[in-house]
């Protein structure tokens, strides 16, 4: 690593906060991914977008590395904001209530009820 970064440069760093600096934040802040979502066809004052928010903050930060992994493929957030190169999205996606697989699923339910 020394031909990367000059030993005297390193020294000026403490090791948290170089390996914040090369393997990104250790704790998902609800925060920040609060600022880098993207909506689509729903706002950030939609009642399911505030309940997905607040089930979120309940989450415990390893959970929170798991929601991670499922919607980035990362374990970590980028030291800088800036970095985050790939958002996700939350997204409206309508449901027709009386399609033939949700009434199949609801008879299924019915019948086993």
């Amino acid at each position: 690593m020394a031909w990367i970064v000059p030993v005297t440069l390193l020294s000026l760093q403490t090791a948290r906060h170089l390996e914040s600096m090369v393997c990104g934040m250790p704790d998902i802040s609800v925060d920040i991914l609060k600022k880098v979502v993207r909506y689509r066809e729903i706002d950030d004052n939609h009642h399911l977008v505030q309940w997905f928010w607040q089930t979120l903050e309940q989450f415990s930060n390893d959970e929170r590395i798991l929601f991670m992994r499922f919607v980035s493929g990362r374990s970590r957030l980028p030291a800088n904001i800036a970095d985050i190169s790939q958002r996700f999205q939350i997204m409206k996606v309508d449901r027709v209530r009386h399609s033939p697989i949700n009434q199949s699923i609801n008879q299924s339910i019915n019948n086993f009820i």
